[in-house]
């Protein structure tokens, strides 16, 4: 499965500290440019901050935020509604992870079910999306829904589109312990299965 505490360093090494670019509406509570200007912290929004507290921060509680408080937030907030830890493949959580947390989850999702060919466009992650991610071929998969990003970032004419598609390239497909593991096992139950057809039948014949 999946390991959360590989993808979040990642995101959270993209994300970097408290940014306070008023042309990123990201940084507003509501998320417009009319919204009261707050900063974000280590990639946390005031919306994503107040989503998880239950209250809209102050410039100085944005910029108080711990490492672990962003990373119980990107947790429970994006990571879980992914599903992440049911993900086989880490490169493929990865590349979900940081769609989920930079374009938002529903988008993700939704783009993740329109490379594997689901027609239920629902925002909400489900255990046949999950099925289905995990019985596709892999780096095909992580090949698509990452060129899907990209040209869902080309297509928009918001601020740091380069810099976001980038950012997307710096993912790159790992078949990963687990496949490895999964594939050798198999292998071996072919063979001791071969073996032990061939040995019946030396028995039957003698």
């Amino acid at each position: 499965m999946a390991d959360f505490e590989k993808a979040i360093n990642k995101v959270q090494k993209f994300e970097g500290g408290y940014s306070n670019d008023k042309n990123d509406v990201g940084n507003y509570y509501p998320q417009t440019l009319n919204g009261t200007f707050i900063g974000s912290n280590m990639g946390i929004t005031p919306t994503a901050y107040k989503e998880f507290f239950g209250v809209v921060p102050t410039v100085s509680q944005m910029k108080s935020l711990t490492k672990e408080q962003a990373k119980a937030i990107y947790k429970k907030n994006y990571w879980d509604k992914i599903g992440g830890d049911k993900i086989n493949n880490q490169s493929i959580a990865e590349i979900l992870f940081d769609s989920a947390v930079n374009q938002g989850v529903p988008t993700a999702i939704k783009g993740i079910k329109k490379v594997l060919g689901i027609g239920d466009s629902s925002p909400s992650m489900d255990n046949d999306t999950i099925r289905k991610i995990n019985f596709s071929p892999q780096k095909k998969l992580f090949e698509d829904f990452k060129q899907w990003r990209i040209e869902a970032y080309a297509s928009t004419k918001k601020p740091y589109v380069q810099a976001w598609i980038d950012r997307v390239n710096k993912y790159k497909f790992e078949i990963g312990i687990g496949a490895i593991v999964f594939f050798v096992s198999i292998l071996i139950a072919v063979v001791y299965l071969g073996y032990k057809n061939k040995s019946t039948i030396e028995k039957i014949v003698k």
